[in-house]
């Protein structure tokens, strides 16, 4: 039994998508990154669709005002193709500002585009299934007479023709995300540099840290980034400053694995908003005064700010790497205007759900796996790891192959920090950011003044009042 598949959702589909793609430039420019062919297109949309990409290139950096569908429509007619578009009475220019006026406001090309892809992967399916099921009915009913080595013979050749059919119908469902080609990821990377130049979007996410910026600049979404140090040296610290930095930039998930959620508030974030010493809030509360208590509450009303509904903390005790990826894929949308931030504290707690032969192979895992969900969900992150005993024990300066078990996490990342004092540094109240490893740009170490008693880090001589630590941003 065969099933007739209805183009009219198809039709629509590709009506809105074109009707969006003649409405921005933008969204012409997004289509084309997630188009992989233009077969899901009726003869007369892609005809308008290559006039929107011809018109497109010929404008170059002109003013995208001069983008719209009668100029579209102008290609087109010197192409001799303006007379061939049009349905239900309306013709050439007509329809074309038919398809713009149904465009949804405010549409998403991309969720056209690929509820598109879908339907037309459905429509190739149905034809081939049905082709299927036409041949072996009419073997059934003895239409076709064969002996049994042609029979298998015919057999094998349609089951091969119907892989392939299938297979590439199913190509069809997966968006051009993969795999792209290499003019439509230029195509993108110029958007995204015509953007940038506009100020409309930033190149990356600023970490707030004079030090660390002077090496890499910005974090890049997508980038798997580790952050290790010797004990009580402040790479937590360091994790934290740069969250309090970038609080209203993007909304952030952290894994605060070693620390409760209320510790994270009393210890980390109560005294960098405060500015005001941990210790003598931890040691002494009863000798606090009027003055310390008015600090305690300007920074707990700073907490308070609905800017701070952007960070989620989940203080679960070891929770497995499974946890991890099913929470940031709850947590982080495709459709976030902005990438979000992953902080992991830290990475050698996380527990594996799987039975592995060797702590090697779990660390192995786990990190594999937390670099493709940081690039699948193009997030930044911060992945706080673990440095082997010896290194912590001759306490020099810290690199990549200190990091224990470190064999794939050294592969998997794209840059590695590090935080490095030696005692003398520590008494004055300085730092060293390390950046090791960084596969977009240089390397190298930086000073920095670091504040422990609330967990900043300046470019900035410390004082001991806490106002006269500046804020970086």
């Amino acid at each position: 039994m065969t099933k007739k598949y209805d183009r009219s959702k198809k039709h629509k589909f590709e009506q809105v998508v074109i009707g969006l793609i003649l409405s921005e430039r933008e969204n012409l420019r997004e289509a084309s990154t997630v188009l992989s062919s233009v077969d899901c297109f009726s003869k007369q949309h892609r005809l308008i669709y290559f006039a929107a990409l011809d018109f497109d290139i010929k404008l170059g950096s002109g003013n995208d005002f001069d983008y719209n569908p009668l100029s579209i429509g102008s290609l087109l007619h010197d192409n001799g193709n303006l007379s061939k578009i049009g349905e239900n009475g309306l013709r050439g220019y007509q329809y074309l500002d038919f398809l713009r006026s149904e465009a949804p406001i405010g549409g998403s090309v991309i969720f056209y585009t690929q509820e598109l892809l879908k339907e037309h992967a459905l429509e190739n399916i149905l034809t081939v299934t049905n082709k299927f099921s036409s041949v072996a009915g009419k073997w059934h009913k003895g239409e076709y007479c064969m002996d049994e080595k042609e029979a298998d013979l015919n057999i094998d050749s349609m089951m091969s023709g119907l892989i392939t059919e299938l297979q590439a119908a199913q190509s069809s469902l997966v968006v051009n995300k993969e795999t792209q080609t290499l003019r439509s990821l230029a195509r993108k990377a110029e958007f995204k540099i015509e953007k940038i130049i506009k100020g409309e979007v930033k190149p990356g996410l600023d970490p707030g840290v004079s030090a660390l910026k002077e090496i890499v600049g910005v974090m890049g979404a997508g980038e798997y980034i580790v952050l290790g140090g010797h004990p009580g040296q402040g790479k937590t610290a360091l994790a934290l400053d740069i969250l309090g930095n970038t609080i209203k930039d993007v909304k952030s998930l952290v894994f605060s694995i070693e620390m409760s959620g209320e510790s994270l508030v009393i210890d980390r974030f109560l005294p960098r908003a405060s500015k005001f010493d941990s210790l003598k809030l931890r040691s002494d509360p009863t000798g606090l005064n009027s003055e310390d208590f008015d600090r305690l509450r300007m920074g707990a009303e700073l907490l308070s700010d609905k800017v701070y509904d952007n960070m989620r903390v989940e203080d679960k005790a070891d929770p497995t790497i499974g946890d991890i990826e099913k929470l940031c894929r709850a947590y982080f949308k495709p459709d976030d205007e902005l990438p979000g931030l992953l902080v992991v504290d830290y990475l050698h707690r996380i527990q594996g759900d799987r039975n592995y032969e060797s702590n090697q192979r779990r660390i192995a895992d786990i990190s594999t796996r937390l670099a493709n969900l940081i690039k699948g969900l193009n997030l930044f992150s911060i992945i706080i790891v673990q440095l082997d005993l010896k290194s912590a024990k001759e306490g020099s300066k810290p690199c990549m192959k200190d990091i224990r078990d470190s064999g794939v996490v050294r592969q998997d990342a794209h840059q590695g920090w590090f935080v490095f004092a030696s005692e003398e540094e520590e008494r004055q109240g300085l730092t060293n950011i390390v950046v090791d490893k960084n596969r977009n740009g240089q390397t190298g170490t930086r000073p920095s003044f670091y504040q422990r008693s609330c967990s900043r880090f300046g470019k900035s001589p410390v004082h001991q009042n806490p106002d006269e630590f500046p804020d970086e941003r």
